[in-house]
Parts: C-alpha cells; structure tokens; sequence
C-alpha cells in the first residue's frame, strides 16, 4: 500500500509538471504571435500613411487641391482607414490658403 501512494503521488507530479509545461508554452506562443500581428499591422500602417501622404502631396503639386481635399473628405467618411481626429487636421490643413511645405 505504500508503494501505490508514493507510485500515485509521482505520476501526480509529473502530470502536474506536464500540465504547467504545456499551459506555460501556450502562453508564450499566444504573446509571441500577437506580437508578431500586431507588428505587422504597425507596419502595414506605417505603409499606407507613407503611401496616403505620397499622394496627397502629388495631388496638391500638380494643382488638384479639390480632388485633394474631396479625397481626405471621403477618407473621414471610412473610419476604418483613418481616425477621424488626423482627418479632419488634414482636411483643415488642405483648406487652409498657405499650405506649408
């Protein structure tokens, strides 16, 4: 009788081992593949604000302020591209007279 209790409490703490091991892994590779979305969503951000601001700025060089502004008009409109706190800063830095550069 002894030996089944010492038998049972180590196949106890070996599952219990097991059981933190795996739980433990799971939290690692739960935080690392957040983090890597969530630097590729940075990224892919970062892109379409570099890209947003390239075409912006042709748009305001080659004389279509109207277009430039009915563009950063539609873009408030979608939420989902843009917050629309940075559109509308743009919005009234496009219909502003003297637009720095």
């Amino acid at each position: 009788m002894q030996q089944r209790s010492i038998r049972g409490k180590v196949v106890t703490a070996i599952t219990l081992l097991l059981l933190i091991s795996v739980a433990v892994s799971i939290v690692i590779a739960v935080t690392n593949q957040r983090n890597a979305i969530l630097d590729t969503q940075k990224r892919n951000l970062i892109t379409s604000n570099d890209i947003l601001n390239s075409v912006i700025q042709n748009l305001m060089l080659s004389g279509e302020a109207p277009l430039a502004v009915n563009t950063m008009d539609d873009l408030t409109s979608e939420s989902r591209v843009l917050s629309s706190s940075n559109c509308s800063a743009a919005t009234e830095l496009l219909h502003s007279p003297t637009i720095p550069l």
